[in-house]
């Protein structure tokens, strides 16, 4: 995952080998402010292990310099006694995962983009329990406020047209089943 050889790094490791140092620095502060005491920079990892078990997203650097995202899994490594002596850490890249949440995003901004250029919206509903989804667009459209919230699937048949609702609640109510 580094490119590193066995040779290259065992007994040579340190924390800005392969971390951001500049993300190292801000996570130790945070952490500082956090306890109420000045944190080592060595000491960052050993902390987040004694929280038990914890998963963070860090940046790490491989050997030709070049940066990658991972999930940083850490578990403390205890003697017979309980005490905690180490801690293992196991990194997963989701540079994939990262990707994909990106284009994602992406695609709901052009989705919203879209929706507000042709004045259209879009809502889901779980038929289930017939909660709604709606979309900026929707909201609008409707003149409610979203930070009022979705309203009930009885509230939305009052913002259909009289002679729609008998239809679409005849639908929705086949789809249920």
């Amino acid at each position: 995952m580094l490119d590193y050889t066995a040779d290259e790094v065992i007994g040579k490791l340190t924390l800005n080998t392969f971390h951001d140092p500049e993300e190292l620095k801000q996570r130790t502060y945070v952490l500082s402010r956090e306890m109420g005491r000045e944190i080592a920079l060595g000491d960052l990892s050993m902390l987040k292990t004694q929280q038990d078990n914890c998963e963070v997203e860090w940046t790490f650097i491989r050997k030709d310099g070049s940066r990658f995202p991972v999930a940083l899994s850490v578990k403390p490594l205890c003697n017979l006694e309980g005490e905690i002596i180490g801690g293992v850490e196991i990194a997963k890249d989701i540079t994939q995962q990262k990707q994909i949440e990106a284009q994602l995003y992406k695609n709901a901004a052009n989705l919203e983009s879209a929706q507000r250029i042709a004045n259209l919206g879009s809502w889901e509903m779980d038929l289930h329990t017939q909660q709604l989804i709606w979309s900026e667009e929707v909201f609008r459209i409707f003149g409610r406020n979203p930070e009022s919230g979705t309203p009930s699937y009885n509230e939305m048949l009052h913002c259909i047209h009289p002679d729609d609702r008998d239809r679409r609640d005849f639908r929705v109510s086949r789809l249920g089943k």
